[in-house]
């Protein structure tokens, strides 16, 4: 035997004008994140650059003031490797 019961769902709120709304039932969030595509593109350009600096300098050039500085507050990293079947 079993039984059946009828729950209500708990009541939320619409807001149907989001301008009308006091500010005492506001909250405002500031979001800042890093855009990663543009930081790989920046670090793959001088990570590029400084190679083809370093291999001008192998061949006896002197280069090394052209080298350009990595930044310290990041850097690229490759993912774990993995097995794609198709």
């Amino acid at each position: 035997m079993f039984t059946i019961t009828l729950v209500l769902s708990p009541e939320r709120v619409i807001v149907d004008n989001e301008q009308a709304i006091p500010d005492e039932f506001v909250s405002l969030k500031s979001v800042i994140t890093p855009d990663k595509k543009t930081i790989a593109t920046r670090l793959k350009e001088i990570r590029d650059h400084n190679e083809a600096v370093r291999k001008r300098m192998a061949a006896g050039e002197d280069a090394e003031a052209e080298l350009l500085e990595e930044p310290s507050w990041a850097h690229l990293e490759r993912g774990e490797s993995s097995i794609r079947l198709k």
